[in-house]
């Protein structure tokens, strides 16, 4: 499995390795490697599969905030272990306003889709299942001065407890082959240790255990 994280892009962004990404999802899902996109990876699953990506009219989401899972999320492996309604840290601008067709609403709230399942192995989750209510905390502080200026507003900061579901789980536990994009410096969670990687803002960096190569045989 792929896993495709957070960014501080917006997938609309006229940005080359933005397109370099799309064109490891597109490879990744013709090989039928099972992907799971969080934040800007679910919004850029959604935009490669023909759904839309918009800034969010709702406004901005930030903090712990409720999801409500649909009857297949309920029932989808991914969230097994999730309860039809739960807390989870988000923070987006963003959002999949239009799902692709053929697309499963798996999970929702009042700021749009919060999960989907294409086929039998590609899903996104607007959600952030790795973060605790300190991390949370940071982002939030880190987004300061844009909060200010978009006026007073209640933030819930709080424990949400990640899913719990086998397979969510381990994706986040890095178990899997992951992806991360357009991150300075990130700390990559790679078969179960932690490791620090650096490279050029904007650039993208793909970890596929036993290979240095995408699915296309495009070297990294």
């Amino acid at each position: 499995m792929t896993l495709i994280s957070g960014s501080r892009a917006s997938v609309f962004e006229p940005a080359a390795w933005i397109e370099k990404a799309e064109t490891f999802v597109r490879e990744a899902h013709t090989a039928g490697v099972p992907q799971l996109g969080v934040c800007f990876g679910h919004q850029l699953l959604g935009h490669v599969l023909g759904g839309k990506v918009v800034k969010n009219p709702v406004g901005r989401e930030i903090g712990t905030v409720e999801v409500k899972l649909t009857d297949a999320g309920v029932a989808d492996p991914l969230l097994q272990g999730v309860p039809a309604q739960a807390p989870f840290q988000a923070t987006h601008e963003d959002t999949v306003s239009e799902l692709p067709a053929g697309a499963v609403l798996l999970a929702e709230n009042k700021y749009g889709v919060h999960g989907f399942r294409w086929g039998r192995c590609l899903w996104g989750v607007q959600f952030h299942p790795e973060l605790d209510e300190r991390r949370l905390g940071m982002l939030i502080e880190s987004r300061e001065e844009a909060l200010r200026r978009e006026g007073p507003r209640r933030i819930r900061v709080c424990s949400a407890p990640s899913a719990e579901g086998p397979q969510i789980a381990k994706c986040m536990q890095g178990t899997a082959p992951l992806c991360n994009f357009g991150i300075e410096g990130a700390e990559l969670l790679v078969g179960g240790s932690m490791v620090r990687v650096g490279w050029p803002s904007g650039g993208l960096l793909v970890l596929r255990p036993g290979s240095g190569q995408l699915p296309g045989g495009q070297q990294m």
